[in-house]
């Protein structure tokens, strides 16, 4: 399994969690890449892919957060 699968696997068991479902719907396998490329991850780990991409996630669910937040 290449660190792309495993962040998309991992995201999709996560869909309903944070912003994984951004991950899932709006970020193709080359672009996943990009950011593990751009984080200096290597090919293998896993844990340290996820990780990564955790960061990524995060910032989109603040988003999202603070969005939803102004609209009630």
């Amino acid at each position: 399994m290449t660190n792309t699968e495993a962040v998309r696997n991992h995201a999709i068991e996560n869909y309903n969690s944070g912003a994984w479902d951004e991950i899932v719907e709006c970020y193709t396998d080359k672009e996943i890449q990009e950011v593990l490329d751009y984080d200096g991850v290597k090919e293998g780990n896993h844990e340290k892919a996820i990780a990564s991409m955790e960061i990524v996630q995060r910032m989109h669910d603040e988003t999202r957060r603070s969005i939803t937040s102004t609209i009630w």
